[in-house]
């Protein structure tokens, strides 16, 4: 469908198209990112241990953010890193690696600061756990 076809939908069938969209780009860094199946791992491992030690509602909220954080981090990073795939064709230019460290980098620091938000959540529900 071309954008001039778009453009003559109903603004409701024009969401469902964007949303069909949205549901293509996360498939795709699905079945060819390894690190977003990582961090979707690690999303499980938390949401299971946040229902085990029974964390606070701002605990909750606080876990939510961390996840759309490091998810979006990801996303972009992909689309980032097709794209400078696409524009270089597959030869090595020193911008084309530079662009794909950098976003790989964002995603290494909010990871990171993410982890960090993590520890101090659950190192007192863990703590208490064993130490009692």
């Amino acid at each position: 469908m071309d954008l001039k076809d778009r453009k003559d939908l109903n603004p409701f069938k024009r969401w469902l198209l964007s949303c069909g969209f949205a549901l293509e780009g996360l498939r795709f860094t699905w079945k060819g990112e390894p690190n977003f199946k990582i961090h979707i791992s690690i999303l499980i491992l938390v949401t299971i241990a946040g229902f085990f030690f029974g964390i606070a509602r701002w605990e909750w909220v606080t876990l939510l953010i961390c996840f759309a954080f490091i998810l979006t981090l990801e996303l972009i990073n992909t689309a980032l890193e097709t794209l400078v795939n696409w524009i270089a064709d597959k030869q090595w230019h020193p911008l084309a690696k530079i662009t794909k460290d950098v976003a790989a980098g964002a995603v290494l620091v909010g990871a990171i600061i993410v982890a960090g938000i993590g520890l101090i959540i659950f190192v007192p529900y863990i703590w208490q756990y064993f130490l009692g």
